[in-house]
This record gives C-alpha cells, sequence and structure tokens, in this order.
C-alpha cells in the first residue's frame, strides 16, 4: 500500500508544480503604464509599433532559453514556440514585419531594458529587479 501512494505521489508532483511567472518589464524612465494584456501581445507580435504616446515600443525577445520563450508566448498567445517562429518567419518573408531583437538570457535582457527607454522585455518574475519597472505579471 505504502508504494502505491508513494508512486501516487511522485506521478502527481510534477502536475502541482506551477510554472514560475513572469514580468513584463520595461526601464524605469519608459512612459509605458498600465499596459493590458492584449497590449503587450500586440506589442511582441508587431502589430503594435506605436504607443498613443509617440513611443515606438522596442520588444526584446530570448534566443538563449527557449523554455522561458516558450512558456511566454504561450501564457500570453496560446500558441507553441513552433507557431509563433513560423508567423515571424511568414512576416519577414513578406517584407511586413521584421522579427524582435534576440538576446541570450535574463541578465542580458535586464540590462538591455535597463538602458533603453523603448525596450519591453520579460523575465520570470523572480528575476525582475529595482533596475526595470514591473508592468504586468503573466501567471
Amino acid at each position: 500500500m505504502k508504494i502505491i501512494v508513494f508512486s501516487l505521489l511522485l506521478l502527481l508532483s510534477p502536475l502541482s508544480a506551477a510554472e514560475p511567472a513572469l514580468a513584463i518589464i520595461a526601464n524605469q524612465d519608459s512612459d509605458y503604464s498600465n499596459l493590458t494584456r492584449r497590449q503587450v501581445v500586440d506589442i511582441f507580435m508587431g502589430k503594435l509599433t506605436v504607443m498613443n504616446t509617440g513611443t515606438f515600443p522596442q520588444p526584446l525577445d530570448y534566443q538563449g532559453n527557449p523554455e522561458i520563450r516558450e512558456r511566454f508566448y504561450h501564457l500570453l498567445t496560446g500558441k507553441s514556440l513552433a507557431q509563433v517562429n513560423a508567423y515571424w518567419a511568414r512576416m519577414s518573408f513578406t517584407g511586413q514585419l521584421n522579427p524582435t531583437r534576440l538576446l541570450n538570457d535574463q541578465k542580458v535582457m535586464l540590462r538591455a531594458v535597463g538602458k533603453n527607454q523603448a525596450a519591453l522585455g520579460y523575465v520570470d518574475q523572480a528575476e525582475a529587479n529595482a533596475t526595470v519597472k514591473t508592468l504586468l505579471i503573466v501567471e
């Protein structure tokens, strides 16, 4: 009986472990405020290219950590990374849009967003720090 209970606990433990929340971040001095989830999706998918303040958002993305990138797009758009990559390939090929700038890791993301007032990025919520401002938490 103990073996059965232990086996069930092992099987269920990955299901109960929630993925960490993601923080959508911006430069401390940016004029981004109160962004909606929809606006964030539109910015990262290239559909919102100028804010009502006149700012041209510069979304930053990952190439170094596909797990974070996959989680980000799945949580925000419901699309897989393959679908997002196919979208950007199509947009680039037709000349409609260029994909977002790709960075290697969360430390690089924090530095890049901290230095650029127009930049938007995302990191694990636990990684967000005082060098950037958190605009939205995505779970």
